[in-house]
């Protein structure tokens, strides 16, 4: 992001700054952390995206045919391999990401680090290195605006208390756990695929040995 230094935010620096609205606190926090009030933010900044209201930009993953997954041609079984190894061959090139993209993606929580985003139907990886206009998010959330307050539905703790609850009741294996989409973790536990994810990833990292 070295073109655009000072004027896009990584996703961590803008979650930092709908926190805070303290850009003193904001600098360098690369990465969110995965706790409730990160999810909120994340789901608004991503609410704002899809309405081109907040512009993110950032480097495409670019993947061969899926049809190559599957080829019996030994170059296509390479390039496909190849792209799964690279995670999408990342371009060099920054642009800005489509408003309407975002309608498809979710938050990569195995490569959060590197601000990745992935497609809901491929779960792939599409877009990396994703950065977010500060100008933007700063007229979203002005520091100057009246916060709400008072206690808000814990949406995040809700869910993982449901999936664990599920397989603590053999009503859910950890297996069967992993292996949903997101749009039917979503579903099946009433929140938004971006906190379905995230309190999967929790209930699955805390698992012991012996239940996985």
């Amino acid at each position: 992001m070295k073109a655009n230094k000072g004027r896009y935010w990584a996703l961590g620096e803008a979650v930092s700054w709908i926190h805070t609205r303290d850009e003193r606190r904001v600098t360098g926090i690369k990465t969110p952390a995965v706790v409730p009030e990160s999810l909120r933010a994340i789901e608004e900044l991503v609410e704002r995206c899809r309405a081109d209201r907040v512009r993110a930009i950032g480097r495409r993953c670019m993947w061969p045919h899926p049809s190559f997954k599957y080829s019996l041609d030994a170059k296509e079984q390479m390039q496909w391999a190849t792209a799964v190894f690279s995670g999408g061959h990342p371009n060099d090139t920054i642009e800005i990401i489509p408003a309407v993209e975002w309608n498809g993606l979710e938050l990569d929580f195995e490569d959060v680090e590197m601000n990745s985003w992935r497609s809901m139907h491929s779960q792939h990886r599409v877009w990396t290195t994703v950065h977010f206009s500060q100008a933007d998010v700063k007229r979203e959330w002005p520091s100057s605006s009246i916060r709400r307050r008072g206690p808000r539905p814990d949406r995040f703790d809700q869910a993982v208390k449901a999936m664990r609850d599920e397989i603590a009741q053999k009503r859910l294996t950890p297996v069967q756990l992993q292996g949903m989409k997101g749009k039917e973790l979503a579903d099946r536990y009433k929140v938004s695929r971006t906190t379905a994810t995230a309190a999967r990833k929790a209930v699955l990292k805390k698992l012991d040995p012996a239940e996985k």
